[in-house]
């Protein structure tokens, strides 16, 4: 087995597939998930929030500037810490250590529903993808109308098989459908795909930590 399993998730649109980002298994049970892009991507903007205690609320996210420099930006998950942080392939280590919650009752499983990821409807913000290296690799079929697409993924044990119904609420999901890989390693991921009402230009990240919510925008630094 070799020290690294690399799982792209693609978008396949006429004909041609995109790179929307990577799985990334280590060895030592840590995973990674990176955004690789020809047109250097970097996160823009940030905005962070603290849990309240109701069941269900919205609000109005402001997001700030990201004043650190960094490109090719990267979410890497540590279980032997049961946490999580955002860094850079490039500028290395910027990002703060978030603990993660783990709702598994056996405290020897994993289950984490990690982040959402929102991807901007226009093709343009994606490179093509045209290797042949990768032999698992997980594709998504676009869907023909102006909506975002929106990717959920839980991380958890690999014999544990989660539903759509173990996703948090939203009155703006229009689930499609979900995908569990097969892993080597002793932890995998799910993915949920749906599609959501946002004009959103940039690929954006919500990262659920134990006791804070965090909001990335990713742009392209190249247009």
């Amino acid at each position: 087995m070799s020290k690294k399993l690399v799982t792209p998730i693609l978008l396949e649109k006429g004909g041609k597939k995109f790179i929307l980002m990577n799985f990334v298994f280590e060895t030592d049970d840590s995973i990674y998930i990176t955004f690789p892009s020809k047109k250097e991507r970097y996160i823009s903007k940030i905005a962070t929030k603290s849990y309240d205690e109701s069941a269900y609320s919205e609000h109005i996210v402001k997001l700030t500037d990201f004043d650190t420099d960094n490109v090719e930006p990267k979410i890497s998950f540590h279980p032997r810490d049961m946490i999580i942080h955002v860094n850079s392939n490039i500028t290395k280590n910027f990002g703060k250590d978030y603990k993660l919650l783990n709702v598994s009752p056996d405290k020897n499983k994993l289950f984490v529903y990690l982040l959402q990821a929102i991807f901007p409807n226009n093709i343009d913000f994606f490179d093509e993808y045209n290797k042949t290296k990768h032999n698992d690799f997980v594709v998504i079929n676009h869907i023909s109308n102006s909506d975002s697409i929106s990717l959920e993924f839980i991380i958890h044990s690999n014999d544990i098989k989660p539903t759509p119904e173990c996703l948090p609420y939203s009155k703006n999901r229009n689930y499609c459908f979900g995908y569990t890989f097969d892993s080597p390693y002793k932890y995998t991921f799910s993915i949920f795909v749906s599609t959501i009402k946002s004009e959103t230009n940039n690929l954006l990240i919500n990262l659920n930590t134990k006791e804070i919510d965090c909001i990335y925008t990713i742009d392209n630094k190249i247009k």
